[in-house]
């Protein structure tokens, strides 16, 4: 897999990497960690990471994204990181490629491009271009080697969830010895402003049950914007709800006045939820999905069913 992957590389001179839209650290992780492994690997290649910017990692951990247009795109190799279906590719254009790579390591929901690898056992896609380089013994910066411990970072919570086995933190342990900023990950990714920390106390204090063992909160726009926290970062707060004792599930829903829904995360312990998420129209793993819906009262459908699962 590895070498079938490393010889379709090379043979492109030009190659452009996607990921889904509204990318979290292993979205752009695995982008940037991909992007620079080639460029450090390989000779007269021109490398593209393409896709929306978003304000609370591009240019602060991770770089701006790149322009690409439509004929650069048709003379290249495409490779998709992580991201289950095209529904959710941020940049419409991966299909003007000759050819196209998919990478992933979510629930398989849609088969698409000229190869498949996806690994729904491991933690992270940026593991994934990891184990990659290591396994082919490949040159590994410390640009790359933060890039991906930031996107493995991302996808484990801090190494605390149960996502996190020894051969992920022996990757770890491999990426810091080739110099992955730790200092610079933890700061761009877990510092909070004083607003969002506000934020975190207008969750707590109006957060519902909706029964003994589901928790729920709702963010519309005048919530969070009230505060002064912008969507992008907004959407990511599920987890202030994380170690409530007796909460077996919880589940956010925020409105992003840019598309008109509302995005909604779900997260469990133990108990597989996204198999709800995929009856919804959403996906992802078994303890963390998402789904989109314009709707309120399709919500409530939505814990209704997760409801049901406890």
């Amino acid at each position: 897999m590895n070498k079938e992957i490393y010889n379709t590389i090379k043979k492109y001179d030009k190659i452009v990497i996607f990921r889904h839209e509204y990318a979290d650290p292993d979205a752009l992780g695995s982008q940037f960690g991909l992007k620079q492994l080639i460029l450090n690997n390989f000779t007269g290649k021109s490398v593209y990471a393409v896709g929306d910017n978003v304000k609370t990692l591009n240019g602060v951990l991770f770089p701006m994204m790149d322009e690409c247009d439509d004929e650069t795109i048709k003379e290249s190799l495409v490779i998709i990181l992580d991201t289950a279906n095209t529904q959710r590719i941020s940049d419409k254009r991966y299909d003007l490629g000759k050819e196209i790579i998919k990478i992933d390591h979510h629930p398989i929901i849609e088969q698409y491009g000229t190869y498949n690898y996806v690994d729904e056992k491991i933690c992270a896609t940026s593991f994934f271009i990891a184990r990659l380089a290591y396994e082919l013994e490949l040159m590994i910066s410390p640009a790359t080697a933060t890039y991906l411990y930031a996107g493995i970072v991302g996808d484990t919570g801090r190494f605390l969830h149960n996502n996190t086995t020894a051969r992920v933190m022996d990757m770890a342990s491999k990426l810091i010895h080739d110099k992955a900023d730790i200092q610079a990950v933890y700061n761009a990714m877990y510092s909070r402003s004083i607003d969002e920390v506000r934020l975190t106390g207008f969750i707590l204090d109006n957060f519902k049950m909706y029964s003994d063992h589901l928790a729920y909160y709702i963010l519309e726009v005048a919530d969070y914007e009230g505060i002064g926290v912008e969507f992008e970062k907004a959407k990511e707060y599920i987890n202030t709800l994380a170690n409530i004792d007796g909460v077996k599930i919880w589940v956010s829903a925020t409105f992003n006045k840019k598309t008109n829904f509302y995005h909604i995360s779900i997260r469990s312990k133990n108990i597989i939820i996204n198999d709800v998420a995929q009856a919804f129209g959403g996906g992802g793993h078994q303890f963390a999905s998402g789904v989109k819906t314009s709707s309120l009262e399709r919500f409530k459908l939505i814990l209704a069913a997760l409801n049901e699962k406890i």
